[in-house]
């Protein structure tokens, strides 16, 4: 098993068509747009932003619906 690894190669990996620390400023500056936003912004497409997104481990999520629901009708209660 051992030999196995020693022999393993990586394969080089193509340089990423966005900068990174041009994306993380541009999350901060605009935390609200959507990727399609974003690629128009860069010049490149909206695959490319989300693959660079999971890459950087940048997920902004929206509230949910159930949450929301459950907030409205907690507050009708009171």
């Amino acid at each position: 098993m051992e030999e196995a690894n020693r022999n393993k190669k990586t394969r080089p990996r193509k340089p990423s068509k966005v900068d990174d620390d041009a994306l993380r400023a541009d999350v901060e500056k605009y935390p609200d747009d959507f990727q399609y936003e974003r690629a128009a912004r860069f010049g490149c497409g909206k695959s490319t932003i989300g693959d660079a997104l999971k890459r950087l481990k940048i997920t902004v999520k929206k509230r949910p619906y159930a949450t929301r629901k459950q907030k409205q009708n907690s507050e009708n209660n009171t």
